[in-house]
């Protein structure tokens, strides 16, 4: 049984919320999830995704709880173990429910000495009532002028 240890942190400049654990690498990705819903204290049943990352904290492939389009071959939380994704990779990030939006960056750390068994190592901080806002910058959201006329294809809705 290979541990992994894992340093998790909210994104949220106000506040330092973060959560150390070791997990057994044979665990998926969906019981890190349901680790991560119990140490950080977040409601049960909403949807989440992890993303693999690049350079500075940019997401790329999402590993979603489901694949909800059956064009798209997509890998699950459940199909993926901690083991496949952190023998290759350092970091993920977590979203959390799609419409709060809490996120969080998952960092792969040195495993202590000390530690046999998976689990709570260390607890900072407490997650906030609210998600810290979201700023986006540039043309992250389509405007008007991204749309056609309605008039042209009004029978395509």
């Amino acid at each position: 049984m290979a541990l992994f240890s894992l340093m998790v942190t909210l994104d949220d400049e106000r506040n330092n919320v973060l959560r150390q654990l070791v997990v057994d690498g044979d665990q998926s990705l969906f019981d890190l999830h349901n680790l991560l819903v119990d140490y950080f204290d977040l409601s049960k049943g909403e949807m989440a995704s992890f993303y693999h990352v690049e350079g500075e904290w940019e997401t790329t492939e999402e590993i979603p709880m489901e694949v909800f389009d059956p064009k798209v071959e997509s890998q699950t939380m459940f199909s993926i173990n901690i083991e496949d994704v952190f023998s290759r990779e350092n970091r993920l990030v977590y979203v959390y429910d799609f419409i709060a939006l809490w996120t969080f960056f998952i960092e792969r750390v040195k495993l202590a000495e000390d530690v046999s068994q998976p689990g709570l190592v260390a607890s900072i901080g407490e997650l906030p009532e609210t998600p810290p806002a979201k700023t986006f910058m540039g043309n992250d959201f389509p405007s008007s002028e991204d749309f056609e006329d309605e008039d042209e294809d009004e029978d395509a809705w």
